[in-house]
């Protein structure tokens, strides 16, 4: 989620915090490390397939409760396209104690040097580089983790308000109305595909979701087919597996949709096991007809 650009109105995502430290060991150094093939190329023309290395050391204050990212890497076949580290060296004052800076060094897609630019350590830079005709390898290897959604849901936290539109979820799907706003008018056709899925499976009858204005806010609803007239439930007011599901359906959809991939931790939380099976085997066909990828993590044997 460091590598996920959020929109200007959200606040920016910050690293881990003190309690995501390993309890056995007392450094106080985080090093994340992810390797990542691509052959894709991009609308700007074709790019070379090959293998990415992305690495970032986020280091922790235990004393203060505050972390800051101490080196961040990334590099296209061995050669480097971004290096983000603390300057010793640049020392500037800031509430009376020194500081050492963040500096980011941008490299361009052949290796050369580019420009040396200050940086925020609370953030990660590959995630701000601004797009250049000579940074397209950073720039596709960045998409790739936009276009990917992370989920481990918790029904109990799934509101109905959307107070504002999310072009991305949350982890626990807390915001899925916000998202659901943002997608009716971003990815219609990825919100079709859900509610038909939802429709000829665990939600039988359901027509659509819609938004509608409750006073100054606006509240997802299920609308389902009925005589004489529609029914209609807020989100919250489906049981916990259903939301789950509609959360799965919705992620799932979007994601075939952009080409990304899925993270999904225990996908068979809250449901039945003969409720979730017809997703997992279709995320199984997707993935084996590459149209997506994906990696589901839980204890179930089965799931």
């Amino acid at each position: 989620s460091l590598l996920q650009t959020p929109p200007p109105h959200e606040q920016p995502l910050e690293p881990p915090h003190l309690e995501t430290l390993t309890r056995w060991d007392q450094r106080d150094e985080q090093l994340l490390e992810v390797d990542v093939r691509l052959s894709d190329g991009d609308a700007g023309g074709p790019l070379a397939p090959g293998l990415y290395t992305y690495s970032i050391q986020i280091s922790h204050d235990r004393l203060r409760g505050e972390n800051r990212i101490a080196d961040e890497q990334l590099s296209f076949e061995g050669r480097p396209l971004y290096h983000g580290r603390l300057d010793q060296s640049a020392v500037s004052e800031f509430r009376g104690r020194g500081i050492p800076s963040f500096l980011g060094q941008l490299y361009k897609d052949s290796g050369e040097l580019g420009p040396e630019v200050a940086m925020d350590w609370h953030l990660s830079g590959v995630a701000r580089v601004q797009a250049t005709p000579e940074n397209r390898l950073l720039m596709r290897f960045r998409r790739f983790f936009e276009r990917m959604i992370a989920l481990g849901i918790n029904p109990a936290s799934v509101a109905a308000e959307a107070p504002r539109e999310a072009a991305m979820i949350e982890f626990d799907g807390s915001n899925f109305a916000s998202w659901l706003r943002y997608l009716v008018g971003a990815e219609a056709v990825a919100c079709r595909t859900a509610e038909r899925s939802l429709h000829e499976g665990p939600l039988p009858g359901l027509a659509l979701f819609q938004l509608e204005a409750e006073g100054v806010a606006r509240v997802a609803k299920a609308i389902f087919d009925a005589k004489p007239k529609p029914i209609s439930f807020r989100l919250d007011e489906l049981s916990a597996g259903q939301r789950a599901l509609v959360i799965l359906e919705h992620a799932l959809a979007v994601v075939i949709e952009r080409g990304g991939v899925l993270v999904v931790d225990e996908p068979a939380n809250f449901l039945a096991i003969q409720e979730i099976q017809p997703l997992l085997a279709r995320i199984k066909d997707l993935t084996a007809e590459g149209r997506m990828q994906a990696i589901l993590t839980s204890h179930h044997p089965i799931a």
